[in-house]
């Protein structure tokens, strides 16, 4: 089995969720040595097994991603340990509750706003440093489909992920770091049971079953930075 992500140091943040868990899971079984961070130990510690059971090994790091003190200590421990980050992922965030704007109350509003926006914020100024020393880094932040139309009663996140969006489009323009947006395919995880509670594991397809897509991307030197990359574009230009 080829291992096109062998030798690639990639950090992982929110590696406890169900998406970031099995995109850390797909990026171990491609050859990386992941940096995995979440809020859950025991879902570190499970990662980190399973990274063993294919012979190599994770980094399982439990921090508050709000808190930018403590992620500049941590890109301080990455850079004396590897020198570099090659890719990051960042699938933070949260949809706190669906509501009219009218209606939000402030501090579920702020909880949001800080996690979706703030939060991958910090991420990517902490870490900037060591993705501008990996010679072709690549960072890829998580989006969704309800952040695409203007849809009511999706304010908080929607806003949030819009903000993301200039966010990433921006830092393309200051920087030679590949970033993206990238949008997958719906898949059955806390996160959408809590959007869509109508929906089954029936209905939709598991985390592990889209998470390809951010090996795709990382491994595509010819994906435009900036951009927000779906699944469909991914297949269409593989078609082409």
């Amino acid at each position: 089995m080829t291992q096109p992500l062998k030798n690639k140091i990639a950090i992982i943040f929110g590696s406890t969720g169900g998406l970031g868990g099995a995109i850390a899971r797909k990026y171990i079984d491609n050859g990386a040595h992941i940096i995995s961070v979440g809020r859950d130990l025991k879902k570190l510690e499970k990662l980190d097994d399973y990274a063993m059971s294919k012979d190599t090994s994770t980094t399982i790091v439990q921090i508050d991603v709000t808190d930018l003190t403590k992620l500049q200590n941590l890109a301080q421990e990455i850079k004396n340990r590897f020198g570099r980050i090659d890719i990051l992922v960042s699938t933070i965030g949260a949809i706190g509750e669906v509501s009219p704007l009218a209606h939000y109350d402030d501090k579920v509003w702020d909880k949001i706003i800080d996690l979706n926006l703030n939060a991958n914020w910090k991420i990517l100024r902490s870490m900037h440093p060591l993705l501008i020393e990996s010679q072709n880094a690549v960072a890829l932040f998580a989006t969704g489909d309800m952040s695409k139309t203007h849809k009511a009663y999706w304010g908080a996140y929607a806003v949030s992920k819009a903000a993301l969006k200039e966010m990433v489009a921006i830092y393309s323009e200051e920087s030679n770091v590949r970033i993206n947006l990238v949008d997958p395919e719906p898949s059955y995880t806390n996160f959408r049971a809590k959007a869509f509670p109508g929906k089954t594991e029936e209905d939709l397809k598991k985390p592990s079953e889209v998470s390809e897509i951010f090996v795709t991307i990382a491994i595509r030197s010819n994906i435009i930075s900036g951009n927000t990359i779906s699944y469909e574009l991914i297949t269409s230009e593989s078609d082409a």
